[in-house]
């Protein structure tokens, strides 16, 4: 396979997120056939299969390689790269491995003896070696124009793809994953301007507390053979931004490649002021003048997406063509590794501190989720009061000191993974499910109110629960249908076009559908409320269905005379309690709603006395707001192709008249309201 002119037969393992700027690469590679995509999950391996023709799928490795590729790309998580690259080496297969090329040194070592045994060649994946606005960098320091360069800043903050349910991803579950997930492109940028690493201290800790990361924040120190680094790795730091700025002794150079420039300041000879304004000046207009020009290189494809690794592809064939070393080796990686490995290890040992610390013995008959939101830390607060324990499932330690109050016990998890619901449903007589997501990405919203009220329901299934308390929303019922004198109440028809209503009522809709489901088919004890908007301590002060902040005026849509549907947070949480503690029949549903009406234009006065200050209020038609509407989601539609926020029928629903009955619920559960909205209203204003 040394001819220039022969064909290369490919396997991809792995038909993850980068698999497609692989398949991608490979299009513009002359002489490639790829025979197969091999994926654990079969309908990943087949999408990419549909989209890139590719002849063979399969969930085994073994069967790809009874496709007989001559190279491998392994496309997989870190952890089983060495496994599977090993594996390729010994069915006499090239490899080009994504990075980093494993998790440790012993299995770099043990990657190249397999190489060296079967002498075939394995590149990596250091991408940005060849993105072009490093090579700019490059070219500039090789002409000499910064002089000898003395220190590398790398700045890096990133965002992982919203968590959709099910197995947790990698990020999840290893503390160093991020540091090896983004560390390593640092480093190697790093060697290629200030050479061999020889040292590096660290720091990592979570300064945000997100939900997914044990740490994500993170920072390094090198000292190489030529000079100093610094790394700066974050999680929180918006925008995101991609930095790395190059000092030299007679000049520096920034590459800001999500900014798409590369700008470069000398020194001279004029003295210090001028000098300063001069590069301030000259580094704006470059900056200027690239940013437009590579912009368009992006829409004209002259720079795609992922530049660096379709060209580092482009770049492993060439090199197997000539018989040449790839641009990253793995002696090249092993030698990264070791520093990788010092930081990421440490952060995977204190994070299993970290679970072991959190790993306690469990009693509490009742499990309640979403403790920490909203209607839940009411719910909470009312339930310890009254002498009551309960199991929380919460995704990070909660730091209000209503938590450490003794009867509460805590298990750690998401409500998309069903290993964390298993554990917390494990033992519990009742469940209060509250938990659910009110914003976010689509992947947030099915993950937290569709799979975690599957997960929910399946566990409790298990374990014979003898009760599920399910919150579902006042959203899931088809109200635009109602004419002026109809009284909605839990018979009203349910929401018949839940995808032009937004992600939250498509996702509440199927969640409590889900429940009816089980009560129907699998005999679930389980009952369920749907609460109107909710006013109280913790609550949003102004909703849109009431009116709009916008700069010192407040926007109403409408005359202001639409009664808004309300409920005191306080009386969801007794009509929540009145509903778990009696014995009501199995599947019954409760609208939970203040009867006594309050219209937008009564909200605001209330409002505005909480608020000490009277603003002015001005009334918009709402023909207009559903002309805003309808261009925004033919904007989506047909502009960017993607699915609108916002549609006609979303607004003309949630502005639609309507009047709503709890009288259900004062019959069967003796509840009714006990906190006025203006009370609500007010405390909201001030929590």
């Amino acid at each position: 396979m040394s001819s220039s002119s022969a064909t290369w037969n490919v396997g991809i393992i792995g038909a993850g997120h980068i698999s497609e700027f692989h398949l991608k690469a490979l299009k513009h590679v002359s002489h490639i056939n790829i025979v197969g995509i091999c994926d654990k999950q079969l309908s990943a391996a087949e999408k990419q299969a549909d989209t890139f023709s590719i002849p063979y799928v399969t969930d085994s490795r073994e069967q790809l390689f009874a496709q007989k590729p001559h190279v491998v790309h392994v496309l997989t998580p870190p952890a089983s790269h060495a496994e599977i690259t090993i594996q390729a080496l010994q069915h006499g297969c090239h490899c080009l491995v994504e990075k980093p090329l494993a998790n440790s040194v012993a299995e770099c070592d043990a990657i190249i003896d397999a190489a060296n045994l079967a002498n075939r060649m394995v590149g990596i994946d250091h991408s940005l070696l060849l993105d072009p606005f490093t090579q700019k960098a490059q070219r500039v320091v090789q002409d000499g124009k910064i002089g000898r360069v003395v220190s590398v800043e790398c700045l890096r903050s990133q965002d992982y793809p919203p968590y959709a349910g099910g197995p947790l991803p990698p990020y999840a579950k290893e503390g160093g994953y991020p540091f090896r997930d983004l560390g390593i492109h640092a480093f190697y940028q790093i060697e290629a301007f200030l050479g061999p690493i020889e040292d590096v201290q660290w720091q990592f800790r979570n300064l945000t507390r997100q939900p997914f990361l044990a740490f994500d924040d993170w920072r390094a120190t090198l000292q190489c053979e030529n000079g100093s680094a610094h790394v700066h790795l974050s999680w929180n730091a918006r925008p995101l931004q991609d930095l790395l700025l190059i000092q030299g002794t007679e000049g520096s150079i920034r590459i800001d490649r999500f900014g798409m420039s590369v700008t470069t300041k000398r020194q001279s000879r004029l003295p210090e002021h001028p000098r300063r304004a001069l590069n301030a000046m000259c580094e704006g207009a470059f900056a200027a003048c690239q940013v437009p020009i590579n912009f368009a290189n992006v829409i004209f494809g002259r720079i795609r997406r992922y530049h660096g690794l379709q060209a580092t592809v482009a770049e492993f064939y060439d090199a197997l063509r000539t018989e040449r070393s790839p641009l990253a080796t793995p002696q090249d990686a092993r030698r990264l590794c070791l520093w990788i490995e010092k930081v990421a290890s440490a952060a995977d040992q204190q994070h299993q501190q970290q679970l072991q610390a959190q790993d306690r013995p469990l009693s509490a008959p009742t499990l309640v989720t979403g403790g920490t939101g909203l209607i839940g830390k009411h719910l909470v607060r009312t339930m310890v009061e009254q002498g009551r324990h309960i199991r929380l499932l919460v995704r990070t330690q909660p730091s209000d000191p209503l938590f450490q109050h003794p009867n509460i016990e805590w298990v750690f998890g998401n409500l998309g993974d069903p290993a964390a619901v298993e554990k917390a449903v494990a033992g519990v007589t009742d469940i209060v499910h509250v938990g659910g997501v009110v914003d976010g990405w689509l992947e947030d919203f099915q993950c937290g109110n569709v799979v975690g009220t599957q997960n929910i329901i399946d566990a409790a299934l298990r374990h014979h629960v003898k009760k599920l308390t399910y919150v579902s929303s006042m959203s899931v019922i088809h109200s635009i249908a109602a004419k002026p004198n109809d009284v909605i109440d839990e018979a009203w028809p349910l929401e018949v076009h839940a995808d032009l209503r937004g992600a939250y009522t498509q996702t509440k809709l199927a969640a409590e559908q889900l429940v009816t489901a089980a009560v129907k088919d699998y005999q679930l004890p389980a009952v369920i409320l749907r609460p109107a908007e909710v006013i109280g301590a913790g609550a949003p002060a102004l909703s849109g269905g009431v009116a709009r902040k916008l700069g010192k005026r407040l926007i109403v849509f409408g005359n202001g005379n639409l009664a808004v549907p309300m409920i005191h947070v306080q009386d969801v949480v007794s009509a929540i309690l009145a509903a778990h503690d009696q014995a009501v029949a199995s599947g019954s549903i409760y609208n939970v709603i203040d009867s006594r009406p309050i219209s937008q234009n009564e909200y605001l006065q209330h409002y505005q006395a909480a608020q000490g200050t009277k603003v002015p209020v001005h009334h918009v038609p709402r023909w207009l707001l559903y002309a805003l509407g309808a261009c925004v989601w033919f904007g989506f539609a047909y502009v960017l192709r993607r699915t609108s926020p916002l549609s006609v029928y979303r607004l003309r629903s949630a502005l639609a008249p309507r009047t709503f009955s709890s009288e259900k619920a004062t019959r069967e559960l003796g509840w009714q309201p006990q906190h006025s909205i203006a009370d609500g209203i007010q405390q909201a204003v001030r929590s």
